[in-house]
């Protein structure tokens, strides 16, 4: 199983970009993902999002850190590793609407990255198949703490 989290530039696929997708292998936790990358041009910076990561526009734009584009390939390829595709997230319609956008963008620009192929839906947080599904943390911990705080700091 996948545990993922993403970092953004901001709250918006079409105007805000990845810049770090962390991800563990559950079943393997010393088999890690982390890697950075630097928002595109036309990406923007929004001022809360800096104050929730801690990162400024400098960073974020860093000319010497790979692609998104590298970053998404990397991240897939490390997937491929994984033995079971299924994936944790704490409200993966965010993670992955990021990814379903840049992964559009890059198709636009004829770059082919099969999802299908390591298991991974972006269509909605739905599973392509049923071995293959992506469980949101906020979810499972509303049902378990009914009624309490469920955000990151208080689970």
């Amino acid at each position: 199983m996948i545990v993922v989290d993403i970092e953004t530039s901001g709250l918006y696929p079409e105007r805000n970009g990845i810049w770090q997708i962390g991800a563990l292998d559950f079943n393997h936790p010393n088999n890690t993902f982390l890697e950075e990358a630097k928002i595109d041009d036309e990406d923007e910076v929004d001022e809360e999002a800096t104050k929730v990561h801690g990162k400024d526009e400098t960073y974020l734009r860093d000319k010497d850190k790979q692609s998104q584009k590298q970053l998404l390939v990397n991240f897939f390829d490390w997937c491929n590793g994984v033995e079971i595709k299924n994936a944790v997230c704490e409200n993966p319609q965010f993670d992955l609407s990021f990814i379903n956008h840049e992964l559009s963008l890059l198709q636009k620009k004829s770059v082919n990255i099969d999802l299908a192929s390591i298991g991974i839906t972006i269509d909605n947080c739905h599973p392509i198949e049923q071995r293959h599904k992506i469980y949101d943390t906020l979810v499972l911990a509303r049902r378990l703490y009914p009624g309490q705080k469920n955000n990151l700091d208080a689970l």
